[in-house]
């Protein structure tokens, strides 16, 4: 870079040692129930990426998939879950009862929809009948899409 700059003349208008650079750590996989389940219970170690956007498009707020604390995040979800059911049984801290246990039985479905429709495998790579799928991109991330467009906007 230096060369081409030096012979356009302007090489002069900019600092050209690299600046230092921190690697990027590898991302790591979990691979069991057990290590999941840790994962999605433990906020504080495993944050959320998007936690201060949402502050900041929230006006400080945020919203409750955004939260890392875990009294805030219980109740923003307690909130979202009144709202939802319109009162029934999440109002009372329980998802049985009313819309609520139909939308939890959907996610169900969905989930092992996508994740029978997404499993993949490579042969003769890995352990015998190894298959793989990824979770977040393939089930988590689109179960609620499915979950609005046939919940609540068709209806």
């Amino acid at each position: 870079m230096q060369k081409h700059l030096q012979n356009v003349g302007v090489l002069d208008r900019y600092k050209t040692p690299r600046p230092p650079t921190t690697p990027i750590p590898h991302g790591q996989s979990v691979n069991t129930l057990k290590g999941v389940q840790r994962v999605l219970k433990d906020m504080r170690t495993f944050k959320t990426v998007y936690g201060e956007t949402m502050k900041y498009l929230t006006n400080g707020y945020g919203f409750f998939l955004a939260f890392d604390e875990p009294a805030t995040h219980k109740s923003a979800r307690v909130l979202v879950a009144r709202a939802l059911d319109g009162g029934g049984g999440a109002s009372k801290g329980s998802w049985k009862g009313g819309r609520m246990e139909e939308w939890v039985k959907m996610y169900e479905r969905k989930a092992s929809e996508l994740i029978e429709a997404r499993t993949w495998g490579l042969p003769g790579v890995g352990r015998s009948r190894s298959v793989y799928v990824d979770v977040v991109r393939d089930v988590l991330n689109i179960v609620p899409v499915h979950w609005v467009s046939e919940e609540i906007v068709s209806t």
